[in-house]
């Protein structure tokens, strides 16, 4: 079996998506890259200006660092999608791209789990946690 009869065999099973459907998943991951960008770009900016940091803050500084990393990758999706649904870049970058993409995704899930578990905290043990931050802010000025 030569290449060109693989590549046909693996044509025939590979599921590729209308054209209209490529369309609109480029169309929609080139939309996500204009607003995330600048609005993760001005996060990031705004964190950096901040003197204090507390925990939320770390979290929401790392998950901006995640989805902007994650976004950057959406250019080579659209690629994908605008050559409909093949992959034009060569096999270590599918592989690269993929794992990045997916890495991306879970640190942002992950980030967002611990954020929810810190204003969680923060409610239901209000002095425990404000506590704790106090005993951090002290720390950091002896």
């Amino acid at each position: 079996m030569n290449m060109s009869e693989k590549e046909e065999e693996w044509k025939s099973w590979h599921f590729r998506g209308s054209t209209g459907e490529n369309i609109a998943f480029a169309a929609f991951y080139i939309l996500v890259l204009v607003f995330a960008v600048p609005g993760n770009t001005l996060a990031l900016w705004a964190f950096s200006k901040q003197k204090s940091s507390s925990p939320s803050k770390v979290f929401l500084c790392h998950l901006a660092i995640a989805d902007l990393s994650y976004v950057l990758l959406l250019p080579m999706r659209v690629v994908y999608h605008l050559n409909d649904s093949l992959w034009p870049l060569g096999h270590v970058l599918c592989q690269l791209g993929g794992f990045l993409f997916y890495l991306n995704m879970y640190c942002s899930i992950y980030l967002m789990s611990l954020i929810s578990l810190d204003r969680c905290l923060s409610v239901v043990l209000p002095l425990k946690s404000r506590a704790g931050s106090q005993e951090e802010a002290v720390k950091k000025t002896d």
